[in-house]
């Protein structure tokens, strides 16, 4: 069997009112990021970062990973976010890091939640393997303007092909 690990800079993110404040600054430069009912909303974003069935981490110094929604042995949602806006070589610490949260917490798939007009990151999802599977018509209020959102998901078997042809 493979040994998954995460990349070498994607570490444990640790909660300092700090860290918080510094992610919460970088997430408010991507407003796409927050729909008209929770942006601006401090409090409800620092409750994100405290929350039971989640795992996050810092991708070294220009981002940050956080899995949510973890049923382990069944799924999770992925919220992927990089300050410098570069996904251009990243793809590989991406997979890595996929493949590491199928192992870890022996899922059978992964969900990717995001707005239609992130264009970038539907395309750079795509390049990872994730499938879109479906529309949640006019679900995110941005800009006082309904948009869909499209959701895509990986399954085990996507992620980690030799461990199905190994049985």
């Amino acid at each position: 069997m493979e040994d998954y690990n995460l990349p070498d800079h994607w570490k444990d993110f640790v909660c300092t009112p700090e860290n918080i404040l510094k992610v919460w600054n970088h997430f408010n430069e991507f407003p796409i990021l927050f729909d008209d009912y929770d942006r601006g909303d401090l409090n409800q974003f620092t409750a994100m970062f405290f929350d039971p069935k989640a795992i996050i981490f810092a991708t070294g110094d220009y981002g940050i990973a956080r899995i949510a929604n973890i049923l382990i042995g069944r799924d999770c949602n992925i919220h992927l976010t990089f300050w410098d806006r570069r996904f251009r070589g990243r793809d590989t610490e991406c997979r890595k890091a996929i493949q590491w949260a199928f192992n870890e917490l022996r899922l059978a798939r992964m969900t990717v939640i995001v707005p239609e007009t992130v264009r970038s990151t539907i395309s750079f999802l795509q390049a990872l393997g994730f499938r879109r599977e479906g529309i949640i018509r006019n679900s995110w209020m941005y800009k006082g303007k309904l948009l869909n959102r499209h959701a895509f998901g990986m399954l085990r078997s996507e992620a980690l092909p030799q461990e199905v042809a190994n049985g």
